[in-house]
């Protein structure tokens, strides 16, 4: 079973697996600041993230690292500054042909649809901090249709989560149950939601949970 591992930037984001020989590991965004991947997915637009009051020598760290370890970056489109990164331009188009259809709602969605695209028949997700209480809640639909795309064609697709915080709202209904029958829900259930919310919940930001250094 080829596998790879997806990292977003949530809470669990430090649950994936160090990359290495047999071990495949994509990230979204800046990760390369605290840890080394195999490719990094920056589909958003450069130029107003690179050049942004808040965090913008931040994104820059981080491709200066990638531009000094060889990591590859797979971009929007081929940017004609950082002439030293590797850029890889995502295929767009391919995607929209294969899937029939062009749904993607974030990076995490492109990564998925990437890894569909290129094969692999286990995805391991980590760091999806998204949920009703955070401002990703608008995303939610579009992973759980990309989650849907694994379950359709047999590919085993699986968030791995920090227990005792409600870090993510895939694939749960809102009360737990299924809807009709009622019966709580077993493959992914609702967990206890008298229980605290992530400080990165609330303010939006990762770097409140763990210490990246």
């Amino acid at each position: 079973m080829a596998t790879v591992h997806l990292m977003g930037l949530g809470p669990s984001w430090s649950l994936a697996p160090q990359c290495g020989p047999g071990v495949k590991v994509w990230s979204m965004n800046n990760v390369l600041n605290w840890r080394p991947v195999d490719y990094v997915f920056e589909v958003h637009d450069w130029y107003k993230k690179m050049n942004r009051v808040r965090q913008g020598d931040f994104h820059q760290r981080a491709v200066r690292t990638a531009i000094r370890t060889g990591t590859p970056y797979i971009v929007r489109e081929r940017y004609p500054f950082f002439p030293g990164l590797k850029q890889v331009v995502y295929p767009w188009e391919a995607v929209f042909e294969e899937f029939q259809s062009d749904f993607l709602g974030c990076s995490m969605d492109c990564m998925v649809a990437m890894a569909i695209y290129c094969g692999y028949t286990d995805i391991q997700l980590y760091g999806i901090g998204i949920n009703r209480a955070s401002h990703y809640d608008f995303q939610i639909p579009s992973m759980n249709y990309w989650m849907g795309v694994c379950h359709g064609r047999g590919i085993n697709i699986h968030l791995n989560q920090h227990g005792g915080f409600r870090h993510t709202d895939l694939l749960r209904t809102v009360d737990g149950k299924v809807y009709g029958c009622q019966k709580p829900q077993r493959k992914w259930p609702t967990l206890d939601p008298s229980l605290p919310e992530c400080e990165c919940v609330k303010r939006h930001d990762a770097h409140h949970c763990f210490d990246f250094k």
